[in-house]
């Protein structure tokens, strides 16, 4: 009964990789297709001024990045039975996303976007400046809850993690 248990717990935690990183290469698609429209949008305005770089756009990009990588490497570890592989894991990863969550707040919620993009946009352009800010929130609100995605995958893989060395045990099977 604890290897069937065991046997789900891996597969679940496959389907849950697989779903957050296809999450992570959405969030890249979406960050190229930005940085395309802020290329695009600016190349049409008479600035003389030089731009602003897309930090916004650059961070969500590299939590995309991060995302796909850290999965990838969770799907490999997965089909490790090894514990100790999995705990060197789990302590990457919870570096990885203070250092994420760390990002995140640091630039996108410490920097004020909107009052950037304003000085560079006049009354002219105020479609564009308006759809940057639509995407300012987005990219917020995505990294944020795909952060929270991640967060929760952790949580899971600790759980799997005191699972398979704790109840694994042969001493623990032939208590049962």
């Amino acid at each position: 009964m604890v290897r069937c248990a065991g046997c789900f717990l891996h597969q679940s935690k496959r389907v849950v990789d697989i779903i957050v990183n296809l999450c992570g290469i959405g969030m890249i698609i979406y960050c190229l297709w930005l940085l395309k429209k802020w290329n695009d949008g600016f190349s049409q305005m008479l600035i003389v001024t030089p731009l602003p770089r897309p930090w916004f756009i650059y961070i969500c990009l590299a939590i995309g990045i991060a995302v796909c990588l850290t999965t990838l490497y969770g799907h490999v570890v997965a089909n490790c039975d090894s514990s100790s592989s999995l705990c060197i894991y789990i302590v990457s990863m919870c570096s990885i996303l203070l250092l994420q969550a760390g990002v995140i707040v640091a630039i996108l919620f410490k920097i004020d976007w909107a009052w950037q993009i304003s000085k560079y946009i006049d009354e002219h352009y105020k479609n564009f400046q308006n759809f940057l800010n639509f995407h300012l929130i987005m990219c917020r609100s995505v990294s944020v809850v795909v952060l929270v995605g991640q967060v929760i995958l952790s949580v899971f893989r600790i759980r799997l993690f005191v699972f398979t060395s704790i109840l694994m045990q042969p001493s623990y099977l032939f208590k049962l």
